[in-house]
């Protein structure tokens, strides 16, 4: 595969020669980039070791073909200091192609001379007997099974179901829960260091669960980072679902240094749709709902938004509301908020509404941790009760560009989202008078706006 990739580069970037660089990768990296700045070897070389600050001797060892140690990331620098010693002008194309092939020449040259023989005569081989795709991936899967028949694996697989039925029942049996984990430790705690870190990640995970279902925040907090460190990138699958406990652990009790770095690795690893967005109060209060889920009946630090509310009463606008209209207030329990004028929006008539307008309140209220605001309520009470005279009256009000752009609530759905669904041609128009809206809802998730096709159909509809 390592053959075939630099073969491949080979051909599509111009670079160093092939068969120079499995003998001395730096070497040949060295002669193909003095030709392409009609400059000598030895000028490069004063160039490199000015630029990584690496003696004279080090070079000479380089070039001979031993590991290099003192060039590091990022290589570009070094690069870029060749061709000023060469007074050369080159294209950013040149700079781009030679810091790859420097990367490509690092990595071949810290493997051992006999390994880069070994893929020099592979490398022969291809070429008198080239392989298919079909044959490549066969012949994988037959070693990957292969390489994972360690003695372990056909006892470790029930002895994890087991764990798992176990921290599915309640109340939890901690007692069996501990026997099955100290079971699943045994089965590979005499094995060498390879084999225990195949399985180490997973003991760790089901140690940090059961802390966490005891409520040892510290233990569960240490030994889910040792989870996740032990699984990065070499744990397939199985690194997802310990990154997205180890992430709704971490929010779910407030550690926000540790549910940042987890966060953060999501997209790292693919598991959260670019481009990246910060942890903020409204994606903690989504995640908090896992959490409790998942290690109920621990309640999470951010208090999440019961199922439904119950609003009793007849509504009654009076005086402590119009003095405060954008007073942020607490609502059952202090699960969710919202102020007096989002309240009348929901429950009033059009004449309070105004009344709470004429008082100073204000349409780009927003509260943070859900993104709700009075624009969104009063969309909802259009959608659900049929009665657009509120939303009509808000939108005639000012409104920012970031607040018909919000999104809101688990389901991230923006107030131009809703008003598309509802092809409400008042507020489309209102919020499309404003480009910047425009430019960036392309920028949201693409998989929600497939949308983006249904609302260019909403728009040719409505007659823009």
């Amino acid at each position: 595969m390592l053959v075939g990739f630099i073969q491949l580069s080979s051909t599509r970037v111009s670079g160093p020669a092939i068969l120079a660089m499995w003998k001395s990768p730096f070497a040949a990296w060295v002669t193909w980039l003095a030709k392409q700045l009609s400059a000598k070897d030895d000028e490069l070389l004063t160039a490199i070791s000015t630029a990584s600050d690496a003696d004279a001797r080090s070079v000479v060892r380089w070039i001979a073909g031993d590991p290099i140690e003192k060039l590091r990331y990022p290589l570009r620098p070094c690069v870029e200091a060749c061709i000023e010693i060469a007074s050369k002008q080159s294209s950013v194309k040149l700079l781009n192609h030679a810091t790859g092939w420097l990367t490509i020449a690092i990595a071949l040259q810290s493997l051992s001379e006999a390994e880069r023989s070994a893929l020099q005569q592979h490398a022969r081989d291809r070429r008198q007997h080239p392989w298919a795709l079909e044959d490549a991936i066969e012949t994988l899967q037959t070693l990957a099974y292969k390489a994972g028949e360690d003695g372990v694996r056909h006892l470790a697989i029930p002895t994890l179901q087991d764990i798992g039925r176990l921290f599915a029942d309640r109340p939890l049996d901690i007692q069996a829960i501990n026997a099955r984990i100290e079971a699943f430790a045994s089965l590979f705690a005499d094995k060498n260091e390879h084999i225990r870190r195949r399985y180490q990640y997973l003991h760790d995970g089901c140690q940090a669960r059961l802390a966490a279902m005891q409520g040892d925040v510290i233990s569960a907090t240490q030994l889910y980072r040792n989870a996740v460190s032990g699984c990065w990138w070499c744990a397939g699958s199985n690194q997802k679902l310990i990154l997205e406990e180890a992430l709704l652990y971490a929010v779910g009790v407030g550690d926000q240094v540790a549910a940042k770095h987890y966060w953060d690795k999501t997209f790292l690893l693919g598991l959260n749709n670019l481009p990246k967005r910060e942890l903020d109060e409204q994606e903690r209060r989504r995640l908090a709902f896992g959490f409790q889920r998942m290690f109920y009946p621990q309640k999470a630090n951010d208090r999440v938004l019961l199922g439904i509310e119950i609003v009793d009463g007849e509504f009654k606008l009076d005086a402590k509301a119009l003095r405060a209209p954008n007073r942020k207030m607490k609502f059952a329990d202090g699960r969710t908020r919202r102020t007096p004028f989002m309240d009348t929006i929901m429950r009033g008539t059009l004449a309070e509404v105004r009344q709470m307008l004429a008082a100073g309140g204000d349409v780009n209220t927003v509260i943070p941790e859900s993104g709700e605001g009075p624009l969104l309520f009063a969309l909802q009470r259009a959608r659900n009760q049929k009665d657009p005279a509120i939303l009509h009256e808000i939108l005639r009000q000012p409104l920012t560009k970031d607040t018909v752009n919000r999104p809101a609530g688990t389901g991230r759905e923006t107030p131009l989202q809703i008003a598309n669904e509802m092809a409400d041609r008042e507020f489309i128009r209102a919020a499309y008078a404003a480009k910047p809206v425009h430019r960036r809802l392309r920028t949201l998730d693409q998989r929600r706006w497939s949308r983006h096709g249904a609302r260019c159909k909403t728009r040719r509809n409505l007659g823009y």
